[in-house]
């Protein structure tokens, strides 16, 4: 979904606005990253694009820990260097 079919959805909204809160919420949610005490993480690979090549996938990996399960990094490439 683009911004600007995200700000139609919100009504009176302009997909600059939606950026800004998407922008304001990421940097906050890194500033206050804690990564310590991680015991189990998972990695997940997406395919997002047309063809077999490494660079149409998504390679997510996430904290799979008994009391958090959240998004830890994203990256553009299934190969193991991306990680």
């Amino acid at each position: 979904m683009s911004w600007k079919e995200t700000a139609l959805i919100f009504k009176c909204v302009s997909w600059q606005a939606v950026y800004r809160s998407v922008e304001l919420m990421v940097e906050w949610g890194l500033a206050h990253n804690i990564a310590a005490n991680i015991t189990a993480i998972g990695v997940y690979k997406l395919h997002v694009g047309n063809g077999k090549k490494s660079k149409h996938y998504l390679t997510m990996i996430y904290q799979i820990d008994a009391q958090w399960r959240r998004l830890l990094w994203v990256g553009q490439t299934r190969r193991a260097s991306a990680a």
